[in-house]
């Protein structure tokens, strides 16, 4: 998968019998800012798809995450830039998954992780058990 950097969509890629990558269709559509100066531009950055084929992607409207690859207009959890800080640029996860790695402009930030659906309730959301700064 590639995101469109200055736009709103990431894009897949199928791999074809021979192992050359095929023409390439729209997979995502990202929530990207309404209005300012960033209008229709996401700044698809970092990403991360898990097992459960969620997606996780830094933007400049902060952490987002996917509740289901197929959906290209439902969005679950978005975690806005905090504390001052500019968009997300890189999402990683640690290999035990107990850790979402976060790099923005100037730090890095660990928050702790745990899968959920966007219909979950709001004190069981990614993030908010707290965050270390690195």
């Amino acid at each position: 998968m590639v995101a469109e950097f200055f736009a709103d969509t990431v894009h897949r890629f199928p791999i074809e019998k021979d192992g050359s990558l095929g023409q390439s269709s729209p997979y995502f559509q990202i929530p990207v800012p309404k209005e300012g100066k960033d209008t229709g531009k996401g700044y698809l950055d970092g990403m991360v798809v898990l097992p459960t084929n969620k997606l996780i992607i830094g933007t400049v409207m902060g952490i987002q995450f996917s509740d289901n690859m197929e959906a290209t207009t439902e969005w679950g959890i978005i975690i806005p830039p905090f504390d001052d800080r500019p968009r997300c640029n890189y999402v990683r996860l640690s290999p035990d998954r107990k850790w979402l790695y976060a790099a923005f402009k100037d730090d890095l930030v660990r928050i702790r992780f745990k899968e959920v659906s966007s219909k979950t309730s709001q004190k069981e959301k990614p993030g908010s058990a707290g965050t270390n700064r690195k």
